[in-house]
């Protein structure tokens, strides 16, 4: 028997205790004495943060009913085993299950995802030398505090329980905070982690069908558009100015990132706690078309962000091509 090591996902019942993970985040601060704003771009997107705020209290219509049952009213559909022989042997307390499970599973990682985010936007402000870089990572501190204020209300009035950060999901995180050279954060977060956010909100906007969820994620998505916008702005002049051994290291630093959100995407956490033996991910969950399409949207976005950078290089192709998404090197960047 094919030996099977993946992790069962945490449950967390409300009120239950959560651990703090600990990071070493070496990091210079850096203050400029020079308040002029140079590059436009930036100072563009700080203004546009300025006038696209919102409040997720007053905003929001938290009065909307939900089913306890499907809280962010998905379609059957978006499982990736609906349709398969393993879903129509269930009964209807165990679809019930697993529809909480999964979406409460996928709003968990969505919730550690934004806090780390908040972490990195805080770690650029201190950082990064340009005032126009500092002031539109501040403005992104504040962007990801209210995303969280508004996921976790998701969570605490949607759900009976919640779920642990991932393993890749987390050693992903690591790898990113623990780095003291802000283009790293800047590309980890910024352009790798932001452009998963994107494709995975825009699936689940396109299916929800909870008014609530869904004005909520349009709210989100603009915000999180402008912080990949951000992070392709200020990565396109220094990666411009890499030698050969920095161009490396950046590109090695995305080959482990992108096996790591590869691995994420899978699930095999959460699906391994709901009883799914580790064949049975491959094939029902892993080549679903649901999960497929999912992966094929992120890396839509991320490969052709890579090579604009001048990050695509044969490592990466490589890495790329393994994972099957080294087609998307031919697409334009998505909008």
């Amino acid at each position: 028997m094919e030996r099977d090591d993946v992790m069962f996902a945490e449950r967390r019942l409300p009120g239950a205790a959560a651990p703090l993970h600990t990071f070493e985040a070496p990091t210079r601060v850096l203050l400029n004495e020079d308040h002029g704003i140079g590059d436009g771009g930036l100072n563009g997107l700080y203004e546009k943060a300025k006038a696209q705020q919102w409040d997720a209290a007053r905003d929001l219509d938290w009065s909307q009913p939900h089913s306890p049952t499907n809280p962010l009213a998905m379609p059957d559909g978006t499982l990736a085993i609906h349709g398969t022989r393993l879903w129509n042997s269930m009964d209807e307390a165990t679809r019930n299950q697993l529809r909480h499970d999964i979406q409460s599973w996928n709003l968990s990682q969505v919730l550690h995802g934004e806090q780390a985010a908040l972490i990195c936007a805080a770690r650029l402000a201190q950082g990064e030398g340009a005032l126009e870089m500092k002031l539109a990572a501040a403005s992104q501190v504040i962007d990801e505090a209210r995303h969280i204020e508004a996921y976790a209300r998701v969570a605490r009035t949607r759900f009976a329980s919640t779920f642990a950060i991932s393993s890749p999901l987390r050693a992903l995180f690591g790898n990113i905070v623990s780095e003291s050279r802000p283009d790293f954060t800047c590309l980890g977060m910024q352009i790798l982690v932001e452009g998963m956010a994107l494709s995975l909100f825009q699936n689940l906007r396109a299916y929800t069908g909870c008014p609530l969820f869904r004005e909520l994620l349009t709210l989100v998505l603009r915000d999180e558009a402008r912080h990949f916008a951000i992070g392709k702005l200020a990565l396109a002049q220094s990666c411009a100015e890499l030698d050969d051994h920095g161009r490396a290291e950046r590109e090695e630093f995305i080959c482990e990132s992108a096996l790591r959100l590869n691995e994420h995407t899978s699930a095999s956490e959460i699906w391994a706690t709901v009883g799914l033996s580790k064949a049975q991910r491959k094939e029902l969950v892993f080549d679903s078309h649901v999960s497929q399409n999912l992966r094929r949207s992120i890396f839509r976005r991320l490969v052709p962000a890579v090579r604009d950078m001048g990050l695509l290089g044969a490592k990466a192709r490589q890495v790329f091509a393994g994972l099957g998404m080294l087609e998307y090197a031919a697409f334009p960047a998505a909008a």
